[in-house]
């Protein structure tokens, strides 16, 4: 994930932090608290480096939908492209939705959404650094590269 993503509770998240018995682990627990839409993950990493692989417990998190990227800190390559007409932006949400349910299956579905939701270009450029993020975890470089360039080319 990169590390300059910063992350908030869902409002499922807020619910299963308020009931502490729905937390896989203490560890979990913990992890969810620093997640609290201010912090860059390489802050929780440092803090919550305690407790494991912060990594691991911030994909299941963000897998089991209890968190969702609220920022990122720096500027993204793709905020290179500036710009995008509807159609472009259309275009390019429904390229990396397809490109992603090829690439996980229904285990990209949330992904899926949350791009097709998009509604501006810095939204779709957040949600597209989360995906290339699960991506890179789950395929490999070259599939989240890959992700990366048909966005590229979809807003060119």
């Amino acid at each position: 994930m990169d590390s300059d993503s910063v992350f908030g509770k869902t409002a499922r998240g807020t619910a299963a932090f308020a009931s502490a018995t729905s937390m896989p682990s203490p560890a979990h627990r913990a992890v969810l608290i620093m997640l609290d839409g201010k912090r860059p993950l390489s802050e929780v990493y440092k803090l919550g480096a305690v407790f494991g692989d912060c990594d691991v417990i911030v994909e299941q998190l963000l897998r089991e939908d209890l968190i969702e990227l609220v920022a990122i800190q720096t500027v993204s390559p793709m905020k290179s492209a500036r710009v995008a007409t509807t159609a472009q932006l259309s275009a390019a949400k429904a390229a990396a939705a397809k490109y992603i349910f090829n690439s996980l299956g229904s285990d990209g579905d949330r992904l899926s959404l949350k791009i097709e939701r998009s509604k501006s270009l810095d939204e779709l450029t957040a949600n597209i650094s989360v995906a290339s993020a699960v991506l890179r975890d789950a395929k490999g470089d070259t599939t989240a590269a890959q992700l990366e360039a048909l966005i590229e080319e979809s807003l060119s």
